[in-house]
């Protein structure tokens, strides 16, 4: 029978310590990367696969950390958690995607495996507002992306959604177009956050009264942005004729590529009788045609503070002063609507 490879056969074969064949193995500690080569040479050489039961039976740590994902085909959700796996791997930790698909219950049930898994924090990308709380006291190291804060103690990390949409509608109606939002059927926090920003902007600067006559909620999700839509077009023929051309904001780029779409096959000419302005700076708005000026969110940097943030949670027991961020965001100019 083949005899089976210990640790301390790797370390003497590499001609160091065992601990600093632990280190590697767990990627902690300031191993120079001559040493790390030359470990995971003799560790494949033998075939060596560390057992990671046995680690956190000795250490109590696991080294996982679940993210959950309302829908991991959204490039704005998908960009986060591509970001917070490599750094999260750079920190020796490996991670469970857990794709929710916007289900309360889903998600429900990955937090009770991870909880099962024994992750040591846990990243919500929440699109949902309630989660049960007993089960998140038992998952004590979690940080929230783009979440309404529902208690004092809750980490949470989020673009200015309520500033970037101010933004955009101010710009529109300054270029003296009759504002207009455009939402889809989904009404998250980050969404809410929106749509206050755009009454807010109206009520400040035009005469409008009655500002929810402004706002149109279309029957679909934004990722069928690529169907078309009868209400849409029913929308756009009655206002197109208006006197004063339509400046409307999209609740996310892929809205306002329906808008694009669906006014290009009703000839509405795009800026001159219709501007739109996205949210995100999704892919799609710098390739539709025309391409789309939008509020762009920096998501490299909402995952840095995300994993940082649960990182030094982790590192301190849960005994980091409890962090809530908001992430600046910045108009991006494009044919839709061209700086002025």
């Amino acid at each position: 029978m083949k005899k089976k490879v210990s640790i301390q056969d790797i370390a003497d074969k590499a001609g160091v310590s065992k601990t600093t064949v632990s280190k590697v193995i767990n990627n902690t500690g300031n191993i120079s990367i001559s040493t790390q080569k030359k470990i995971h040479a003799i560790m494949s050489e033998f075939d060596y696969q560390p057992n990671r039961l046995a680690a956190t039976l000795k250490t109590g740590h696991t080294k996982l950390i679940g993210i959950l994902v309302p829908d991991i085909r959204n490039e704005f959700y998908s960009k986060i958690v591509k970001k917070c796996e490599s750094l999260l791997f750079k920190a020796g930790y490996t991670t469970i995607i857990c794709n929710t698909e916007r289900d309360y219950f889903q998600e429900e049930n990955y937090l009770q495996v991870l909880k099962e898994l024994m992750v040591e924090g846990i990243i919500i990308i929440s699109a949902t507002d309630s989660i049960n709380t007993d089960l998140i006291e038992q998952n004590k190291n979690i940080v929230y992306i783009d979440r309404v804060p529902q208690s004092d103690n809750e980490n949470i990390i989020k673009s200015d959604h309520y500033e970037g949409a101010k933004k955009a509608i101010s710009e529109l109606i300054k270029d003296n177009r009759d504002p207009y939002l455009i939402m889809s059927k989904t009404n998250y926090s980050p969404t809410r956050e929106r749509t206050a920003g755009f009454k807010d902007a109206v009520q400040e600067l035009t005469p409008i009264v009655d500002i929810q006559k402004h706002i149109f909620r279309l029957n679909v999700s934004s990722d069928k942005y690529l169907e078309e839509n009868s209400l849409l077009e029913e929308f756009l023929i009655e206002h197109s004729t208006n006197p004063k051309p339509l400046g409307i904001f999209a609740i996310n780029d892929y809205v306002a590529f329906m808008i694009i779409k669906t006014a290009l096959k009703l000839h509405i000419s795009i800026p001159e009788k219709l501007s739109v302005i996205g949210f995100d700076d999704a892919s799609v708005a710098n390739i539709a045609t025309p391409t789309i000026s939008t509020v762009h969110q920096n998501t490299t940097l909402l995952a840095e503070k995300a994993v940082n943030v649960l990182l030094t949670n982790i590192i301190s027991n849960n005994h980091g002063k409890v962090k809530k961020i908001t992430i600046p965001v910045a108009m991006v100019y494009r044919e839709s609507f061209p700086k002025k």
